[in-house]
């Protein structure tokens, strides 16, 4: 399935009776890298769950539409996106064999595995169980299934939390390997996480 454009049509948000964002219309597309920036609190990781419709919004509606412009139902949403959080885990018994071949399961990865397992560097860690990489190399393979997966939709929040100069570099150079063909949305406050996008969201607390 073809996904065009994802569209935020005046959704608003709340938590018991104090709002995070309300009348907030946005569309995002293909070769137009957005940032969501804001201070801590200001709501950007509940606007990037909503955008993944792992929440609901308040008031409002998310429309994934595909190239007709058509909105696609959203039991669709989950097999067009790939998204990266502070607040999803791995499975921590796996092992990168064993994760590799549950996540293509439900998400094709555009390499093979032996060319992922290179491209990670990880090669002498294939056998060990995610629990005990440092979380630093738990982060890395969590990025590398996100931005090697084939997926219109890539969601980055914070991606590069726990990583180090090199490995923040090695995301730097494979996300402006996504931009022009997938919808990349990236939710940060550090500006070398999203410095190439050409659009910028700046929440605020209302």
């Amino acid at each position: 399935m073809q996904l065009s454009k994802v569209e935020l049509i005046e959704v608003g948000k709340k938590f018991e009776r104090e709002w995070l964002f309300r009348h907030f219309s946005f569309v995002f597309e293909k070769g137009q890298p957005t940032a969501i920036i804001g201070a801590n609190g200001s709501g950007k990781s509940t606007l990037m769950k909503i955008i993944a419709a792992a929440l609901p919004p308040n008031e409002g509606e998310v429309v994934y539409r595909d190239l007709q412009g058509k909105a696609i139902d959203i039991d669709h949403y989950p097999r067009l996106l790939s998204w990266v959080a502070p607040y999803l885990r791995l499975p921590q018994d796996f092992t990168l064999d064993e994760l590799y071949r549950f996540h293509s399961r439900f998400k094709p990865l555009r390499l093979a595995y032996e060319a992922w397992l290179d491209l990670l560097q990880l090669r002498p860690h294939r056998h060990k169980a995610l629990r005990f990489f440092s979380s630093g190399m738990r982060q890395k393979v969590q990025l590398s299934l996100a931005l090697f997966s084939d997926t219109p939709l890539l969601l980055l929040d914070e991606p590069t939390m726990n990583l180090d100069k090199e490995n923040a570099a090695w995301y730097k150079r494979h996300v402006l390997e996504s931009i022009q063909e997938r919808i990349v949305i990236i939710s940060s406050n550090e500006s070398a996480e999203y410095d190439f996008c050409t659009r910028r969201i700046r929440l605020s607390a209302l």
